[in-house]
């Protein structure tokens, strides 16, 4: 297509291509557009990616809209319109520039439609932005947007998203959740607690017992198991039919999410705390329970990477130890499953030792952003000690310095941070001449 100006292509049937390329050579780039216009279901097949031309989805069908029949990207040069009706990805996946993906208000919204494996999938998300998915898990009655927050501790990057009806994975605590999943993956690994996810339901969306308007908290599907993450965190959802509730900031983006009241992903009414004690060459678990009543099996499992855990042993009586006398080489996660005599599974806090002759790693920081006075830091050593704590501005100046006691095993400190400005700032620890890797966080 060679025009003096811009293309505007409406399109009332089908799109197939069925060989060639589809591009211009007009000089105004950006602002050709091919807009399928049509009133009854259409369809989308393009072999080649749209290079110097942009898309538009305003069909105005009622209860049809546009269906992917192949993978289909939209070139970073270009616009995409959502401006009426929906596009249909069944098992494919459409790719759009964020900063050119646009949605119009429209009643009922414009939305892309996942209900097979398809995902929506919008590159180039930089720090500290908002960008909206507009995905249902159906074609009408259904709109269930996931909203991406970028604090300025996020790396850029580029997420596909998914939303289906009901809970995807695994067995989750109770009914007392919104009956969607929203399947969220981040290109590269997403810095932890960098990312909020914020979610949009309607009603109708909610399983037995559950209250729409209540406090929320968010399941992650990780490892094989739904955990409460954030941990500890409950939020008002907003609105009314539509509610919106966000944003929450889990410790990766790289599973299945869901939204519940307090007690619908994990139970509450059992705390397991655990602790962990490098002996020279083994480690020595300790942990509490308030309540063994309704107690029937703890797991002792083991991880190599803090994800991906695996039974180290297994034990049916109140004796709270373990001693794991073969270490894997650098850091052991340890945590405890106990499950109850109904099959119903419950996690401890994650602790890890480090398996070396020296070395003090710094595993995580919590939360982030701050919002009130303390940052928990959790701390692996292989010998007890004094860790050097130092937080640096953004023109890596010395901020704050502080000394803190570290056990040989796994140590928690409490930093505070009330006196820092808001900003950005980089934290990391310094023990016998050697550094620990460095964290970045936001104080708000």
């Amino acid at each position: 297509l060679s025009p003096g100006g811009a293309i505007q292509l409406n399109v009332g049937r089908n799109i197939i291509q069925t060989g060639g390329s589809l591009f211009s050579t007009s000089s105004f780039g950006s602002q050709n557009n091919i807009i399928m216009t049509g009133n009854v279901g259409q369809t989308l097949e393009i072999t080649n990616n749209f290079t110097d031309v942009g898309l538009a989805v305003a069909n105005t069908s009622a209860t049809l809209g546009v269906t992917l029949t192949n993978n289909v990207t939209i070139q970073p040069s270009c616009y995409f319109n959502l401006v009426r009706g929906y596009l249909k990805l069944d098992n494919y996946n459409f790719t759009a520039p964020a900063n050119r993906f646009f949605q119009s208000v429209f009643t009922p919204m414009p939305k892309i439609v996942t209900s097979g494996f398809g995902k929506l999938k919008l590159t180039g998300i930089t720090a500290s932005s908002t960008t909206i998915f507009p995905v249902a898990p159906l074609t009408v009655n259904s709109y269930d947007p996931l909203t991406i927050t970028t604090t300025a501790s996020a790396t850029t990057n580029d997420y596909s998203v998914r939303v289906q009806r009901g809970i995807a994975s695994g067995n989750i605590y109770s009914t007392k959740v919104i009956n969607r999943t929203w399947i969220v993956n981040g290109a590269t690994t997403v810095v932890a607690n960098s990312v909020g996810l914020t979610y949009q339901y309607n009603d109708s969306a909610k399983q037995a017992g559950c209250t729409s308007s209540a406090q929320m908290e968010e399941g992650h599907f990780a490892g094989g198991v739904w955990n409460v993450d954030p941990a500890a965190t409950l939020i008002a959802p907003t609105g009314s039919d539509p509610y919106v509730v966000g944003p929450f900031y889990p410790n990766s983006i790289d599973s299945s999410f869901a939204c519940g009241n307090l007690a619908s992903i994990l139970a509450v009414d059992y705390i397991i705390q655990l602790s962990a004690q490098k002996n020279n060459s083994t480690a020595v678990l300790k942990w509490t329970v308030n309540n063994v009543i309704s107690m029937k099996q703890y797991n002792i499992e083991r991880s190599a990477d803090g994800r991906h855990f695996a039974i180290l042993s297994l034990s049916n009586t109140n004796s709270f130890n373990y001693t794991d006398i073969q270490l894997l080489p650098g850091l052991n996660y340890y945590r405890i499953r106990m499950i109850d005599i109904d099959g119903r599974s419950y996690y401890s806090n994650t602790v890890a030792v480090l398996s070396a002759d020296h070395g003090t790693e710094l595993l995580s920081i919590a939360p982030n952003p701050v919002t009130v006075g303390m940052l928990n830091l959790q701390i692996a050593s292989a010998v007890a000690g004094k860790m050097n704590v130092i937080i640096l501005d953004m023109q890596a100046r010395i901020i704050s310095t502080q000394n803190v006691q570290v056990i040989a095993g796994f140590t928690s400190v409490e930093k505070n941070v009330t006196s820092l400005v808001k900003g950005t700032y980089i934290i990391y620890g310094v023990s016998n001449n050697e550094r620990t890797k460095l964290f970045r966080f936001v104080k708000q």
